[in-house]
């Protein structure tokens, strides 16, 4: 559930990236969709943020989940715009986070508890 509330929360940012004018790199996949639709962007970036953090807040409680929910949110948002214009980090390397999240998640984390 965590690695969904962190690929909510990256869609929401990468949203939200995506229509800025000033944005220096090439749009080509989903900032390209993003950037010819904003105000589907703005209104999928929003509902992704509220999701996450709704998903956050019951699976840690109200006060942890909102403040983990914008730590979180801060960390994507300054990662992308660190690591976007390097061209480094591509669609690849996103997907594989996602996956080692999801197995930390769901097998090494029930075998320690």
């Amino acid at each position: 559930m965590y690695t969904l509330s962190i690929a909510f929360s990256f869609l929401s940012v990468i949203g939200l990236y995506a229509t800025s004018d000033r944005l220096e790199i090439q749009k080509n996949y989903i900032l390209r969709w993003f950037f010819e639709r904003t105000d589907l962007a703005y209104l999928l970036a929003g509902l992704s943020f509220i999701f996450s953090t709704l998903l956050l807040i019951d699976l840690i409680g109200t006060a942890a989940g909102i403040l983990a929910s914008i730590i979180l949110w801060m960390l994507i948002a300054s990662s992308l715009v660190f690591f976007a214009p390097l061209k480094k980090v591509g669609p690849l390397h996103l997907g594989l986070t996602l996956l080692v999240l999801n197995v930390v998640e769901t097998l090494i984390i029930p075998m320690l508890s």
